[in-house]
């Protein structure tokens, strides 16, 4: 009788693990489902934000290239900026050099009109016919005022349309030519100085009055 009370204590003994085990094995699952979903979602996440790096990546290495294409730019700017302000540095200069030659060469002409007219005025006064010396000299004095005049009819006009006066001068170079002349080479677009080749633009050409 015992013994049976025995076994059968020990049956209900080993249904109670049983139940325990099974109870604990339940909650094992569930943990460990809880830590699947948890272990998803954390892959889930590892993805996009792996996703979101490349993109993000994506965008750091083209605004990169922005950036380098836009440096470039400025630096090519500046540097026209700096070969432009050079250049309107040399033609103001050439242009104060052109304009301070046509100064002196306007004084010239004015320097030589006024001993012409000298000359003129002097062969009036002693006139023809005096004696042969003076008749010599007015004679020789006609000549020199008309070599001189010769010269300076050349230095007025210009080299090129030898008939047309100098009206206009190329700053660049400080040559002066008739309008006739720079106007045949604008229209043939042969925009090179006669005198020395030195090329020019329209607004090089400026007018000159004597």
């Amino acid at each position: 009788m015992n013994e049976r009370l025995k076994q059968r204590q020990q049956v209900i003994t080993i249904k109670e693990e049983n139940k325990s085990m099974a109870l604990k094995i339940k909650l094992d699952e569930e943990r460990t489902k809880a830590m699947q979903a948890t272990l998803n979602a954390t892959k889930k996440a590892l993805v996009e934000t792996q996703s979101i790096n490349r993109k993000l990546m994506d965008e750091a290495h083209a605004l990169e290239s922005q950036i380098e294409l836009q440096k470039k730019v400025t630096a090519d700017v500046a540097e026209k900026l700096r070969e432009s302000s050079a250049e309107k540095t040399e033609i103001r200069a050439a242009r104060d050099v052109a304009e301070a030659r046509l100064l002196e060469i306007s004084d010239r002409i004015h320097t030589e009109g006024f001993k012409s007219k000298r000359m003129e005025e002097e062969l009036q006064k002693n006139g023809p016919g005096d004696n042969a010396g003076k008749s010599f000299k007015n004679e020789g004095d006609a000549s020199l005022t008309s070599q001189m005049m010769e010269s300076m009819r050349k230095k007025l006009n210009c080299t090129i349309v030898t008939d047309e006066p100098k009206e206009v001068v190329i700053v660049r170079c400080g040559h002066m030519f008739s309008r006739q002349c720079i106007n045949d080479l604008v229209t043939n677009r042969n925009r090179k100085c006669p005198a020395c080749g030195e090329r020019f633009g329209q607004d090089d050409c400026r007018p000159i009055y004597f």
